[in-house]
């Protein structure tokens, strides 16, 4: 069984702009603010309209743990 990380962080369903598949992701799967649609295997950029500076904090936070 694969071992959650302590701090499991999910972004909210992103929707690929290529497919229009939505999928959720966790923030260990977010390069550089962009993910790979599950779907189609395109790279897109992350949207998050309530608070995009939070999650990047977050985001260089997880990273800076690593």
């Amino acid at each position: 069984m694969a071992k959650l990380p302590k701090t499991f962080k999910i972004v909210p369903p992103q929707k690929c702009p290529s497919c229009g598949a939505a999928y959720l992701y966790s923030l260990e799967k977010i390069k550089k603010g962009t993910v790979i649609c599950q779907n189609c295997g395109n790279l897109f950029l992350i949207q998050d309209p309530l608070d995009s500076d939070e999650l990047i904090e977050d985001i260089e936070a997880d990273l800076q743990e690593e």
